[in-house]
């Protein structure tokens, strides 16, 4: 069985290149990061807890397939908290033993566990965990996992540049509406989005470099990167720096050769060849949905997806059961606070939940809401299911549809109504996405592959930012 399993992952190499077994327990280490997040923060929601107190969002993948979580909120905690154990077990194994097929073993196991969480919550969704993953699956089914570890981080780069073909990158619109707009440089608008255009240059242009046989091409290149990362670090925080500084580094050491020299292919190298393929198409794939993905979502998460635009989103919903009627309203400002166009300011302040409730002629007055709004023991609102969402999922219309359509199962209202409203780029002008009068009259269905008719579009007479593409 060794044998075969040595094989099959492709092992040997990383026994003999220090290299490998640095990113392998780079790799490792940052199952322990996610695993330790997750148990600290997202427990309750991957297990039966989030189903009885009505906070889960399965991806589209999984969306009625919610039977699949049946651990209570102890035991998941119990297990995430053994999976990163597990982690820590496969780093301390690569320092005490010189074969590298237990840990290998161990990325797999944890690869396949943190796959499943993540697909089983969309508000996990996050640009660095796509990453992880993607790293994790070229690592395991590569052969030349040296060779191909580099080109996935080439493919990670290129992917990235796609996502900001749109005005919030092109224009200079993101940072430049973002109060400080970029720290320890000039607030110039014009400096602003030079430097947002050299990134998507740096990203589609710099892996090239890496086959390049000019030394200081390849040199000068990863420098660049290495600038870049300790740079948004600043911005996007530890995380996404750290996952790309421990792979990137170690990946290439003793760089002294174009990337491709050496590499013979082979057959099996037709499966990593093929992943990353497919990898680069995930992240075109939303260029051939109708709409702005900035907007829609639509096709988002088949590809990374940075930092696309700085928004500001409002959700109103509706229920009516026989004479009460409940209304609340969800508002997420600008993460950064906004430099609107008419040159108004307006702070970051977190989320803001409102309801009201009427019963017949009574009318409880709109107030904050804390807690979850119930009807006898059965909830019909609660706010942790939004406000749990990352800045990006939070306007993602699947969010609210997922609501809408598990409250027509579990509550039997007789209306449901939601409408949606997003604003990107400090732009005064808000885009309805969502507008749906009667939920169960509709019956909409949601399709991750193509437009969703009842996510609207904009218009001829929508502001130009919003129907750019």
């Amino acid at each position: 069985m060794k044998p075969f399993l040595k094989g099959l992952f492709a092992t040997e190499e990383v026994d003999q290149d220090r290299r490998l077994r640095m990113v392998l327990a780079a790799l490792l280490l940052y199952y322990y990061v996610t695993f330790y997040n997750w148990w600290k923060g997202a427990a309750s929601a991957l297990s039966t807890k989030g189903t009885e107190s009505f906070n889960y969002v399965p991806t589209w993948v999984f969306e009625n397939c919610r039977g699949l979580i049946f651990l209570d909120h102890f035991q998941t905690k119990v297990y995430l908290w053994l999976l990163g154990m597990l982690a820590l077990v496969g780093v301390f194994w690569l320092f005490y033993r010189d074969d590298s097929l237990g840990p290998t073993l161990i990325l797999a196991f944890l690869f396949v566990n943190k796959l499943f969480f993540y697909m089983m919550d969309l508000r996990l969704m996050a640009n660095f965990h796509h990453l992880h993953l993607l790293y994790t699956f070229v690592f395991l089914i590569s052969r030349a996992k040296l060779f191909y570890f580099r080109l996935g981080l080439a493919t990670s780069y290129w992917m990235s540049a796609f996502i900001k073909f749109t005005p919030s990158w092109l224009y200079g619109d993101y940072f430049n509406s973002v109060l400080g707009k970029l720290p320890l440089l000039p607030h110039n608008a014009m400096v602003v989005t030079v430097l947002m255009q050299g990134v998507i240059v740096m990203e589609v242009i710099g892996p090239f470099c890496w086959f390049s046989k000019r030394a200081w091409l390849r040199n000068l290149s990863l420098a660049v990167f290495g600038a870049f990362h300790a740079y948004s670090g600043l911005l996007v925080g530890y995380k996404y720096t750290t996952l790309m500084f421990s792979c990137l580094i170690p990946a290439f050491l003793d760089f002294d050769q174009p990337m491709h020299r050496g590499y013979q292919f082979q057959r099996r190298d037709l499966a990593p060849i093929a992943f990353l393929g497919l990898a680069l198409l995930g992240g075109l794939y939303h260029f051939t949905i109708p709409g702005d993905v900035r907007l829609t979502a639509e096709g988002r998460y088949l590809g990374v997806f940075m930092f696309d635009a700085n928004r500001s989103v409002l959700f109103h919903g509706k229920v009516v059961k026989g004479k009460k009627t409940y209304e609340f309203w969800v508002k997420r400002p600008w993460r950064n606070g906004a430099i609107l166009e008419d040159g108004s300011i307006e702070s970051n302040t977190d989320y803001q939940v409102w309801g009201s409730i009427k019963t017949g002629d009574q009318v409880r007055r709109k107030r904050k809401i804390v807690g979850s709004l119930r009807d006898g023991d059965e909830i019909v609102f609660n706010p942790r299911m939004f406000t749990s969402a990352q800045v990006r999922t939070f306007g993602d219309p699947y969010l609210y549809y997922f609501w809408a359509k598990q409250l027509q199962r579990r509550y039997k209202p007789d209306k449901i109504s939601l409408e949606l409203f997003q604003q990107l780029d400090g732009h005064v002008e808000s885009f309805q996405l969502l507008d749906i009068d009667d939920f169960a009259a509709l019956n909409p269905h949601y399709s991750g592959f193509r437009h969703n008719e009842w996510i609207h579009l904009p218009g001829p007479d929508t502001e130009q930012t919003y129907r750019w593409w």
